[in-house]
């Protein structure tokens, strides 16, 4: 097997030639694969053991493999989840290894390691979907004239045996978004607000609603899984179950953070009477005929508002609005779950949680935000375009991930695998239909 250009491997994996001596090793210890997983060039919380633990409660089998040079530190991770279809076992790398991608020998010689592991292993394939960025993007998805290109990484991995499933759109069935937007936390708090769209507009309504957001635990998990229920039915698909999120939590002791939304809706009336009552007052003192014309119109608005609160919560006192679930590795953090109801256009539950969850992460030292996952669509007319233009509006960099390799082992168990797992889509999609109408 070739590490590389100009290595040769000896029967333990190590590389005997070339500018790194590099061995593989195939069972590494979690906290020393921690170290490196959870803060290296392409980090991810799926790449740490933590997140194996949970594939393990899954009853999938876990590997955490490394490759380590000649002064004996850790160079590459990878965890490989080897799961079984109809009895044909396949490998499986979400979003991919951690390694200094620019570094041809060390990633020439990991990559090529995988697919010797799998070939011992007897697995039909090793697929892994890699979260190296592709090509810079500004900030609205465009392409960056003369920004960065990584597209050399995917030659690489063709040298060394695998199939690149192309650039493909976002959700076009793979376990991860191939788009991302992600927000640079490392600056000061005030300048993170000023790149969120209407965050001064956002933060009034909600103050005037009495819209809040707190940091919970596992007990508050029925109002993120109430939430994810109502979304399923208006998009009919299968929502976890509470004991998933629940498992989630558990394998991240200490790194996931559940925070809620709710919002007091006796306060809210009060409030929104209170500025109902100004407006009214403000009119005696407006001359301008457009001005005078805008303050009746918020007070019409205002009318409605009040009249359908009344109608539908008065009493209810705090009701929760939904719930968002974020795992913090060190100074990174990902956006896994977040799913809010919907009452009334101007109580902005996602955006609350979201501005709300920044700031405490930023105060706990964070640097970066990832929002987990966009469609990468940029026209108005693709049916996410709406989630994706709302997280383009906290200011975040749009970016675009390398996407899908495999390599295939064996091309006919391969094929079988892909038929049972498009048959099995299939049947989750038509159970959705009928279950979440």
């Amino acid at each position: 097997m070739d590490a590389g250009p100009g290595n040769r491997l000896d029967q333990n994996g190590a590389a005997l030639e070339g500018k790194n001596m590099l061995r593989l090793i195939e069972h590494e210890q979690p906290q020393l694969f921690d170290a490196y997983a959870a803060n290296g060039k392409i980090p991810h919380y799926s790449k740490t053991h933590f997140y194996g633990e949970l594939c393990r409660r899954k009853g999938i089998e876990v590997q955490l493999v490394s490759a380590r040079n000649e002064a004996d530190e850790i160079a590459a991770t990878a965890l490989i989840q080897w799961e079984k279809s109809g009895g044909e076992e396949y490998g499986y790398l979400c979003y991919g290894f951690n390694l200094d991608y620019t570094d041809t020998e060390t990633l020439q010689f990991f990559a090529t390691a995988l697919t010797e592991l799998t070939k011992r292993r007897g697995a039909a394939y090793l697929r892994m979907e890699l979260n190296i960025p592709r090509i810079e993007h500004e900030k609205d998805g465009r392409i960056k004239p003369g920004g960065f290109n990584n597209e050399f990484v995917t030659a690489q991995m063709e040298a060394c045996g695998y199939h690149h499933l192309g650039y493909t759109y976002g959700y076009s069935g793979n376990r991860m978004s191939r788009f991302t937007y992600c927000l640079n936390l490392d600056q000061p708090l005030e300048t993170i607000r000023k790149q969120i769209k209407h965050y001064a507009a956002y933060q009034k309504k909600n103050m005037q609603r009495a819209v809040s957001v707190k940091l919970s635990d596992a007990r508050d998990l029925s109002i993120l899984v109430e939430a994810e229920r109502e979304l399923a039915h208006k998009l009919h698909f299968l929502p976890k179950k509470e004991k998933d999120f629940r498992q989630l939590m558990e394998c991240f002791p200490d790194q996931a953070r559940l925070y809620v939304v709710s919002a007091n809706v006796d306060q809210a009336l009060s409030h929104l009477k209170i500025l109902r009552e100004q407006l009214i007052c403000q009119q005696e003192k407006l001359i301008n005929a457009q001005r005078l014309a805008e303050n009746q119109k918020q007070i019409a608005a205002l009318d409605q508002e009040i009249a359908e609160l009344m109608r539908d919560y008065q009493g209810l006192g705090e009701i929760k609005l939904g719930a968002k679930l974020i795992i913090q590795q060190g100074e990174h953090v990902y956006n896994v779950n977040m799913y809010t109801k919907k009452i009334l256009p101007n109580f902005r539950a996602a955006f609350a949680l979201h501005s709300a969850v920044i700031e405490d992460c930023w105060k706990r030292g964070a640097k970066t935000y990832d929002f987990e996952g966009v469609s990468g669509a940029l026209n108005p007319e693709d049916p996410y375009y709406g989630i994706h233009d709302f997280k383009k509006s906290f200011g975040g960099e749009f970016i675009e991930f390398l996407g899908e390799f495999d390599y295939i082992q064996d091309p006919q168990a391969y094929q079988r695998i892909l038929k049972r797992q498009r048959r099995h889509r299939k049947l989750r999609r038509g159970l959705a239909r009928v279950l979440y109408r």
